[in-house]
């Protein structure tokens, strides 16, 4: 266990798109299952690059899932708003989530489970969905 000001200090935790469209397909409370799994002070991070991919969504996917995205557009513009340093770009969104999260030492929520197990092998805590009703964290959070 860390020291009481370390616990003290505000997490980053990114949320991933498929996390932010998740309230709204599954009526989740990212907020509340999330102060669940971290047990401290956290501080939702959204990256300019998943607001694009949003975006993206929102233009262009089925009806269903347009109206997803513009639930978690909203939702999004909400929280902190990072914009991704040049050394933590990746060639996708997911090798920047992974990336940034290293080099700031947050955490990720995401339901991908090919993203999380690349977080997990380099040794990123990862919030997911279990069992379709709440989040889980796997990793210890520093």
């Amino acid at each position: 266990m860390g020291s009481s000001s370390e616990r003290s200090q505000k997490v980053g935790v990114i949320l991933d798109t498929n996390m932010l469209m998740l309230p709204s397909k599954m009526h989740i409370n990212l907020e509340h299952e999330i102060a669940r799994v971290v047990e401290r002070a956290f501080e939702p991070v959204i990256l300019d690059c998943i607001l694009e991919e949003l975006e993206k969504l929102r233009q262009t996917a089925s009806p269903k899932t347009k109206r997803e995205a513009s639930f978690a557009l909203a939702l999004a513009r909400k929280y902190k708003l990072i914009k991704v340093p040049d050394e933590c770009r990746g060639k996708t969104v997911d090798e920047t989530i992974l990336k940034t999260a290293k080099k700031y030492k947050w955490c990720v929520a995401t339901c991908d489970n090919k993203l999380r197990r690349e977080l997990r092998k380099n040794g990123v805590p990862v919030i997911f969905l279990r069992q379709l009703s709440h989040f889980e964290l796997e990793g210890t959070i520093i």
